[in-house]
């Protein structure tokens, strides 16, 4: 099981502030720190970036949770397009419902910029349903979405991972419990930069 997914599979979705979900290759600890607006909008700090663009009021948030959880975290507000990083200076990024609302190319390049070799994606996205009924649905409700929460539910976001230098080495197709259909199907896993 995905450390990621544990969250999905528990009886609440969000997992406590400062819950460990997984090590890097160094042996660091990864914690979830929740930021935003959806149940499972994560930040996730201690080695990781967080790059849901949110005000200032919200980093103030983030940073006094990782101070009284005693994380040692610098917290960096920067679009997923242009991460404000040196080349291969991360072993794990962590991206939870980022690349339905990003230039999924740029952000993916960007990623694998940043991630050491071998270095892991942690993902948790929405994608494009395998059920043809429900994909002319997503279609067909998109601008909408997209206008209205600026998530793009119908993209062909594993083929997107792939195609930016990624070998996906775990993947779950599953759903977001809750949610309107057209937003359910989702994917969680992990994938190794090439």
């Amino acid at each position: 099981m995905l450390p990621i997914e544990a969250i999905l599979s528990s009886p609440s979705p969000t997992p406590p502030p400062g819950r460990p979900i997984g090590h890097s290759r160094e042996g660091r600890e990864i914690a979830a720190y929740r930021l935003g607006r959806g149940p499972l909008r994560l930040s996730l700090i201690a080695g990781c970036h967080a790059d849901e663009p949110v005000g200032p009021a919200m980093l103030r948030r983030l940073q006094d949770k990782a101070r009284e959880q005693g994380t040692p975290a610098e917290v960096v507000q920067a679009p997923a397009e242009d991460l404000p990083f040196e080349d291969a200076s991360f072993d794990t990024v962590v991206s939870t419902l980022v690349l339905c609302g990003v230039d999924q190319e740029r952000s993916l390049g960007e990623v694998r910029r940043v991630l050491r070799p071998g270095g892991r994606l942690l993902f948790l996205e929405h994608v494009r349903s395998e059920d043809p009924a429900l994909a002319r649905f997503q279609d067909r409700m998109n601008r909408l979405n997209r206008f209205l929460v600026g998530c793009e539910c119908n993209r062909e976001t594993l083929t997107a991972i792939e195609a930016a230098g990624f070998t996906i080495s775990q993947v779950e197709r599953t759903v977001t419990p809750e949610a309107p259909k057209f937003v359910r199907p989702l994917v969680v896993g992990a994938a190794v930069a090439a």
